[in-house]
């Protein structure tokens, strides 16, 4: 069972990795030849340099890591349902009819 502990530990854990995650999702369009004027939608750029060894953005390494996290305690909720004790006869015949 998530306790509130529990909660609040994991939400604080997405709440960090989101701020940690915010300076490098921020992208800012500028021309190539290195002026101070920022482009806009509809001005095509002259040059559209590809950097090659360009960093990672860190949101990019905490999705799949989100992604395990939740396929683990999807598994652990599972479990615990299964073994959960079925109840009592008016809810094993309740049971029957939902199945």
């Amino acid at each position: 069972m998530l306790t509130s502990t529990r909660l609040r530990v994991l939400l604080g854990l997405i709440l960090i990795g989101i701020v940690l995650a915010l300076p490098t999702a921020t992208v800012v369009a500028q021309p190539a030849d290195g002026s101070g004027t920022e482009l806009t939608a509809g001005q095509p750029a002259e040059t559209s340099p590809v950097e090659e060894d360009a960093p990672i953005p860190l949101l990019w390494y905490l999705a799949p890591i989100c992604g395990f996290v939740a396929l683990f305690m999807a598994r652990k909720y599972y479990q615990e349902v299964i073994d959960s004790d079925e109840g009592d006869e008016d809810m094993i015949r309740v049971a029957g009819y939902v199945r």
